[in-house]
């Protein structure tokens, strides 16, 4: 995603109703780190804003002073590790200040911050109580969406609707317990406002997906209030409005735009700043998630809101990458036509086109050997060619490494014993430029295709659970 300069100036103006309080005097301690320096900050939606250094002192601590006060507030320390290729990893763990934790200490595990705090001192436990909450809700919710999509993959009802109502029930309780706990707390003041009352579906499972659908079309965003900053201090903010806009669990893209438009513009109405990032977040998201052919609302998204003049934020170059970002979805999208590209085999001897592929259908799958989710899928495609053999399936795998690497391909679809099932095939001196033909932006990046009409029947960047593609491939003729 990029990096927009506004963004490290707006969160400064993100000011509460209530007054400044007291002095602060925060002393952090992360075992085993040597930096000289770390940062103060906030959490921008899911954005690290890096706003104040803070340099070591002599007991190797870090101390976060405001002689003056600042606003209450969900607050962030960051910092970078390099490993020993000298590359380097932003980490990050975020803090409480308000009236009743602005004096303590502070210890952690500079590794695994949120799972590791310790504090020292009267004040500061509310920080505790947001890692409760978050950690909590983040299992909560990862086990919802694997249900759902689950049953999204499946089409299941009867084995997943009834999970998925328990699952929602768990989220909806944990948040009242919550609050109830703790009803005075800056945490439990953020839970309120993104707290998801799911209802207790009643009827057949064909009611319950109504009334489900109901609730996130109609109630879940009613008292939604995007001007309180305090939502977006923490990615659980944002992690709500996803819950409406992208995981609203249903295949309906139509849906997914709807949505999506109505609460980019209740954001350009209250909140001109979240609206941008999230416009902006929205627009990296929506192309990558090819299942279920998702990627079709960033078409809606662009004409609602680039195409419209609500964009005028992004430069001349952002705008063409969105633009060129835009044509690929249309052109490459399901229903349409597979383009050709000129490839070769292991020895480069003769030149092997897409589109000599002589079978009735073709799995076209790019591919690295340093993709651990290309070793997940490579199995599932060698089963799939033996499986589907007489149907007329043939996959062929595309090495996206380039020059003397090419041979790694190779050697490792041999020590697998998986080069027999597949017309391996590579590109080592990207004349065909495959990644611009075919949008390789991410590995694996598959599509199944009709060798006869050229088309696209399904188009995935990704992961690709065995049973979609049984399922597509059992419905063909």
């Amino acid at each position: 995603m990029r990096q927009m300069k506004r963004f490290y100036i707006i969160p400064l103006l993100f000011l509460f109703t209530h007054s400044i309080f007291g002095q602060v005097n925060i002393n952090i301690s992360l075992g085993g780190l040597t930096n000289d320096t770390i940062y103060f900050g906030k959490i921008f939606g899911k954005r690290q804003v890096r706003q104040t250094p803070l340099l070591k002192n002599s007991t190797g601590t870090y101390d976060i002073k405001f002689p003056d006060g600042i606003e209450p507030g969900f607050y962030a320390i960051m910092y970078d590790i390099e490993n020993i290729t000298k590359q380097k990893t932003s980490y990050y763990f975020q803090i409480v200040i308000d009236k009743d934790n602005q004096k303590y200490s502070l210890y952690c595990d500079p590794y695994n911050p949120a799972k590791s705090i310790q504090l020292t001192g009267d004040q500061g436990f509310e920080t505790f109580r947001l890692y409760e909450y978050m950690n909590t809700y983040d299992s909560l919710a990862s086990n919802y969406h694997l249900v759902i999509d689950s049953w999204l993959t499946t089409g299941d009802d009867k084995t997943y609707f009834p999970a998925i109502k328990i699952k929602e029930q768990q989220i909806s309780d944990f948040q009242k317990s919550f609050i109830k706990k703790n009803p005075n707390g800056l945490t439990s003041k953020f839970v309120q406002l993104i707290k998801t009352d799911f209802p207790k579906y009643e009827g057949t499972i064909d009611e319950m997906k109504k009334q489900r659908q109901d609730y996130f079309d109609n109630q879940l965003m009613k008292n939604f209030d995007p001007s309180n900053n305090l939502i977006w201090m923490c990615k659980n903010g944002i992690d709500f409005l996803d819950l409406y806009t992208i995981r609203a669990a249903d295949k309906n893209t139509v849906k997914a735009s709807e949505r999506s438009i109505k609460i980019l513009n209740l954001l350009y109405e209250k909140n001109k700043p979240i609206y941008e990032y999230y416009l902006n977040y929205l627009l990296n998201s929506f192309p990558k998630m090819t299942k279920f052919n998702m990627e079709l609302v960033t078409l809606d998204l662009s004409k609602a809101f680039i195409e419209n003049g609500k964009a005028d934020f992004y430069t001349k170059e952002e705008l063409s990458r969105f633009r060129i970002q835009k044509e690929s979805i249309e052109r490459l999208r399901v229903g349409g036509t597979l383009p050709d590209c000129r490839l070769y085999k292991e020895d480069g001897s003769a030149p092997y086109n897409v589109y000599d592929l002589k079978s009735k259908y073709g799995i076209l799958v790019f591919w690295s050997p340093d993709c651990s989710h290309c070793k997940k899928e490579l199995p599932i495609l060698k089963r799939l060619a033996e499986d589907y053999k007489q149907k007329g399936v043939q996959v062929m795998t595309v090495c996206t490494k380039r020059a003397d690497k090419t041979a790694s391909c190779y050697e490792y679809l041999k020590q697998e014993n998986l080069a027999p099932a597949f017309i391996n095939l590579n590109d080592k001196s990207n004349i065909s430029r495959f990644n611009v033909v075919y949008d390789v932006t991410s590995f694996p990046c598959i599509y199944i295709f009709n060798t006869a009409t050229k088309e696209i029947l399904m188009r995935r960047k990704g992961d690709v659970e065995e049973i979609e593609f049984r399922q597509l491939l059992d419905s063909l003729p």
